[in-house]
C-alpha cells in the first residue's frame, strides 16, 4: 500500500516555501543596503569610525558627542 500525497497540500507547501525564499531574499538585499548605507556613514561622519580617540570630542559634522 503506497501513500498518495494530497495534490493540494503539495501545492500549499511549494507556494509557501516559494514565499519563503522571497522573504530570505528580501532580507539579504536589505542587509546589503544597510552596509552599504552604514559605509557611506562612516565616510561622512570620522566618529563612526572610531578615530576621534577617548577625549571630549564634538563631531562639526553631525554633532556626535563622545563626552
Amino acid at each position: 500500500m503506497s501513500i498518495k500525497p494530497n495534490p493540494e497540500r503539495v501545492q500549499a507547501r511549494d507556494k509557501i516555501v516559494t514565499e519563503i525564499a522571497a522573504i530570505e531574499k528580501d532580507i539579504d538585499d536589505k542587509k546589503r543596503e544597510l552596509t552599504l548605507k552604514k559605509s557611506e556613514l562612516r565616510a561622512i561622519c570620522p566618529h563612526e569610525q572610531g578615530v576621534c580617540g577617548a577625549g571630549v570630542f564634538v563631531c562639526s559634522i553631525c554633532g556626535y558627542d563622545d563626552a
